[in-house]
């Protein structure tokens, strides 16, 4: 588990970053916490919770998965949104309260993207490339956060699942060659 901090009139948050990706699908599972049910008068945009783009901007061709809480404070409401050639659609799928697990799933198939957000899904006709960048936690749209807040990032960052599987294949590769007794016998 990671948690994510979002600064009392920051927007970044402070400890999440884009990061360059490889692939076609990724997964993520999120919880937010209390105090990211803030009110949703004046002005407060859209936040973002996790996405994947392709170089250059991220306002041109990407994916996101984004939260905002419901006016009676008590929930937030979750969207799926993209930019497509620079225009950007929003569309709702689903709904959680907070400490609940959000599970995220973004596909890239070619001249589609579809996002899952705790089973639900829906399809967006926006080419991303194979080379990608992740798009970090950010607060709202112009408006900053009105106090600190911490989203929980549940599962394992990719570098620590990759260090483990490595540390595995080594470990069995010298097991093998007689270089290492195999656990059992240690």
């Amino acid at each position: 588990m990671k948690t994510i901090y979002i600064k009392e009139g920051k927007n970044w948050a402070e400890n999440d970053f884009m990061l360059p990706t490889v692939g076609t699908i990724w997964s993520r599972t999120y919880m937010l916490t209390d105090d990211c049910l803030h009110p949703i008068e004046g002005g407060y945009g859209i936040n973002k919770l996790w996405g994947i783009s392709g170089f250059p901007y991220h306002k041109r061709n990407s994916v996101r998965v984004c939260w905002m809480p419901h006016e009676s404070g008590t929930y937030f409401i979750l969207y799926a949104t993209a930019y497509i050639n620079g225009h950007r659609e929003i569309r709702e799928l689903a709904s959680a309260r907070p400490g609940d697990k959000i599970r995220c799933l973004i596909s890239n198939q070619g001249n589609n993207c579809s996002v899952w957000i705790n089973d639900m899904s829906t399809t967006f006709k926006v080419r991303l490339p194979l080379v990608t960048y992740t798009l970090p936690v950010y607060f709202g749209g112009v408006l900053p956060a009105p106090w600190d807040m911490e989203v929980i990032r549940v599962d394992e960052p990719f570098y620590l699942h990759l260090a483990r599987s490595c540390r595995d294949f080594f470990t069995k590769t010298l097991a093998f060659f007689g270089v290492l007794k195999p656990s059992i016998e240690r």
